[in-house]
């Protein structure tokens, strides 16, 4: 396994090289970027050049840039009513192959949408799968994994159906995008991996602590409730050999300093 770090926490005090060779020094093994609409390392309104840009300098300081996330999924949903926001989250799925083919990444977050009041569990179930199906061809054309999250949305709520939602799908394209602290929400991670086994392209790291009044809250590594031993032990039972990413919370002050201290963090888990 791997060691790696996502640039949000770090966003706006550097520049994605800036971001990088912090990284290196502090012995990450790779970064994930996150793709936003502007001002932001990896924007949508930058070109794939600038792309190819920051995958050099990667190379450069010997870091890789393995997967490539993003929040906007939750703008643009594809369980969406609305056919116009559907197809706008398809379209960002689409660009997010193009930027990871130029960044070199090989595995694309893609979050699957959400169940609420308006949007029936039937209806977003189908949905979803048909966004993903019509993503599959470019991004197996690519040689991109499409990595779906387990994110706090309502939908895909355990572990189980999970893995039906994505055997059903077919498609060894998509696969899972696993995030450790939010399946803290609906049990316990160290199941997940177990059940979730080969689907796993991707795993996110965070630890997450229940306070009143506020549902589970993101804190530092070893300040919540995640069980790292028995996390390590079920990635080592279903031989995952991919990145750990870690996702902390942002601090204050000096980002070189967070990411040495989450950079401490990260190996100790390793360790377990």
């Amino acid at each position: 396994m791997f060691k790696g770090i996502s640039d949000w926490a770090f966003r706006e005090a550097a520049s994605g090289e800036a971001i990088i060779r912090m990284a290196s020094r502090m012995g990450f093994d790779g970064v994930e970027f996150n793709v936003y609409e502007e001002d932001a390392p990896i924007s949508l309104k930058r070109s794939l050049a600038e792309f190819k840009q920051l995958a050099e300098a990667a190379t450069d300081c010997g870091v890789l840039l393995p997967s490539l996330s993003t929040s906007l999924h939750n703008a643009y949903s594809l369980t969406s009513n609305n056919k116009i926001i559907r197809q706008k989250g398809i379209d960002l799925g689409k660009r997010m192959i193009e930027i990871a083919s130029a960044l070199g990444a090989k595995t694309i977050l893609v979050v699957p949408g959400n169940v609420d009041a308006e949007i029936p569990y039937d209806r977003a179930y189908a949905s979803a799968q048909e966004a993903l199906l019509l993503l599959a061809p470019e991004a197996s054309s690519a040689g991109i994994a499409i990595g779906v999250e387990n994110v706090w949305n309502g939908f895909l709520l355990s572990p189980l159906e999970f893995a039906v939602f994505l055997d059903e799908l077919n498609e060894p394209a998509i696969r899972a995008y696993f995030d450790v602290g939010n399946a803290m929400n609906a049990g316990y991670p160290e199941q997940w991996i177990r059940l979730l086994g080969t689907r796993l392209a991707g795993v996110h790291m965070k630890d997450f602590r229940p306070e009143a009044g506020k549902g589970h809250q993101v804190v530092p590594f070893f300040y919540g409730d995640v069980n790292w031993a028995a996390v390590m032990d079920a990635l080592r039972c279903v031989n995952y050999e991919g990145f750990l990413i870690a996702t902390p919370p942002s601090r204050s002050g000096s980002p070189e300093r967070h990411m040495r201290n989450v950079s401490d963090d990260i190996g100790e888990i390793m360790e377990l």
